[in-house]
């Protein structure tokens, strides 16, 4: 692509042809040039069509006109949830309501049709925020409190059993906070999962709306305190109370997915990585029954199936993505600050990306110099960019930008539906691909010359192209999530059934596939490859693993334990020492 300083010229040039203007100084006219506030003045509001191709929704609508997706997500979050059966009341009861807004907590209450939470209150403090505000003076010296966590952490806390005569300080704090706890664990009529969403500025945007509860580090806090609980239980021999714990978190899990972003749902399997591990733990312990692994394991299994994870991106990043669009529709030039090829330094690029296509290629650089210097005269640093994205935002075609990222979800639907996973996840490489090369404005240098209608559309579908590759990573990222999350499922589910095979035959099998038909109805398949999942006896127990990410069977090795391994293990390496109490550090 040939490169110049002078694209600021060709703006002015061809935004002129293109907005139907004699000259750039038509639009040079339209605000007085050393005055930021009046070219921002001179900013023509850009009409948008409300409609199921464009906008997606067509109710209900702000008072500008655009829709309102802050309004109608918290509509499609609300509809199920009652004062009785929502979690979030729950949850809010035991953390308090601290973390939410002081102006946003009426109507949030309202909305969770309870009465508002007051300030203070024996609410749940997490062990870390304990100890600090009791003993500030441990830390001042040791700010990470490194030597305070060895001392009385356990370094597996939550998958590992351990004893409260070994950390007394962090048992005497689960004594402490037990109703609290007790608290957390889901009742039976707990079924949904709702925070409002409430926003309070004029922007309205989804990605900056506040649920009004930071339920994000309440679950987190939540579930690793209750899976703490669960292995001091462990230790004690209360395997009934373990299972009920580490089950518990697993519920918070498919709560914590219920909430409409793909942030929630990375929190969900967060929660799940750590609730499948501990259950694997409690499958290997010498005093389990038959009776209790044969219930914990249909337990395990009955509990709500997650949506899949292409599925899960509706209606919240859809919403959130076309509401985007529109709020730098409604901001003006200023909005595209947000774009990274703006904030990167990348707008004098995106340019000429739009506009040399239409100069014709004779006009000699000398001349368009020429004009630059003089229809930038007066002009600072800053207005001279405040005036290229003004250039730019009336010349892009908002509409197509809006059919554009709306039809990608539509896509992303279409492949969700995709039975065979290997299809799927090819047809889904394929479109991320597609629409990273769209987003490639580097692409317009190699088009044919085109009328300027014809290169306002095909701009305005790279700039959305462009938007949609920056989901490209967190949604792959989330599928694999969700693989992750299947396989330390289908390993708890695998560490039940060899725990029965042992209680009948006194040993574990020497090969994994003797669990069938009689334990399982087939072999326990690999979430990241067509292969059964790998198992080996070990002269203590056995090893039982998934190949991981990079596909690549390492003999269970675990990079966070081994440092060069990718693959996801559950491993009964001492069922007696692992399970008595004592730690393995």
């Amino acid at each position: 692509m040939r490169r110049s300083p002078i694209s600021l010229a060709f703006t002015l040039v061809a935004s002129a042809s293109l907005l139907g203007c004699n000259s750039a100084d038509d639009l040079i006219r339209e605000a007085d040039p050393a005055s930021a506030e009046g070219i921002l003045a001179a900013i023509e509001p850009v009409e948008i069509s409300i409609s199921r191709e464009t906008t997606h929704i067509t109710q209900p609508l702000r008072e500008d006109g655009h829709p309102d997706y802050v309004a109608a997500l918290d509509q499609v979050q609300g509809e199920r949830a009652t004062a009785s059966n929502n979690y979030a009341v729950e949850l809010n009861k035991v953390f308090g309501p601290r973390e939410i807004k002081e102006s946003l907590r009426e109507p949030y209450f309202n909305r969770l049709g309870i009465r508002p939470l007051p300030e203070e209150g024996d609410y749940f403090v997490d062990f870390q925020s304990h100890w600090e505000q009791k003993y500030p003076e441990l830390f001042e010296e040791d700010p990470h409190g490194d030597e305070f966590w060895d001392k009385h952490y356990p370094e597996n806390a939550t998958n590992q059993p351990w004893r409260s005569e070994d950390y007394p300080e962090l048992a005497r704090w689960h004594q402490r906070y037990e109703k609290h706890l007790d608290q957390l664990v889901p009742a039976d009529q707990h079924t949904t999962y709702y925070s409002p969403i409430i926003s309070e500025s004029p922007r309205s945007q989804v990605i900056l709306a506040t649920t009004g509860s930071s339920s994000v580090s309440h679950f987190r806090q939540g579930c690793r305190s209750l899976l703490e609980r669960a292995m001091l239980r462990l230790g004690q021999g209360d395997i009934e109370g373990a299972w009920s714990d580490a089950l518990a978190c697993r519920r918070l899990a498919h709560f914590a997915r219920q909430a409409p972003t793909l942030v929630d749902g990375f929190v969900g399997d967060a929660l799940d990585s750590l609730a499948l591990p501990a259950m694997a733990t409690i499958a290997g312990h010498p005093r389990l029954s038959k009776e209790q692994a044969t219930r914990f394991r249909r337990e395990l299994n009955s509990l709500p199936a997650r949506q899949p994870a292409l599925s899960a991106m509706e209606p919240g990043e859809r919403f959130s993505c076309l509401d985007y669009v529109c709020s730098i529709v409604r901001e003006g030039p200023k909005g595209l600050h947000g774009l990274t090829w703006v904030a990167g330094g990348g707008l004098s690029r995106a340019f000429e990306a739009m506009f040399n296509s239409m100069l014709d290629e004779d006009a000699g650089e000398d001349a368009l110099e020429s004009m630059t210097a003089e229809v930038t005269a007066g002009l600072t640093p800053d207005e001279q960019q405040l005036r290229q994205m003004e250039m730019l935002h009336r010349a892009i075609d908002w509409n197509v930008v809006l059919m554009t990222c709306n039809a990608y979800f539509d896509q992303i639907q279409q492949i969700g539906n995709i039975e065979d996973r290997d299809d799927r996840s090819a047809k889904l490489k394929q479109l991320i691909a597609e629409y990273e090369e769209l987003g490639d404005f580097d692409g317009l240098a190699n088009l044919p010359k085109r009328l300027p209608a014809e290169q306002r559309e095909e701009f305005s579908r790279r700039l959305a192209g462009s938007l949609i590759s920056l989901m490209s990573g967190s949604i792959t990222a989330y599928v694999r999530s969700q693989q992750r999350t299947e396989t330390h499922q289908r390993l708890a589910d695998t560490a039940l059934a060899l725990a029965i095979y042992r209680i009948n035959e006194g040993e574990y099998p020497e090969r994994i596939e003797t669990l069938v038909p009689g334990y399982v109805r087939q072999l326990p398949r690999d979430g990241f490859s067509d292969a059964p999942l790998r198992y080996t006896r070990t002269p203590t127990g056995y090893r039982l693993w998934s190949i991981g990410f990079n596909r690549k069977d390492e003999d269970g090795r675990q990079n966070h334990i081994d440092g060069d391994g990718d693959d996801v293990t559950v491993e009964n390496a001492n069922e007696v020492a692992n399970c008595s109490g004592i730690n393995p550090k």
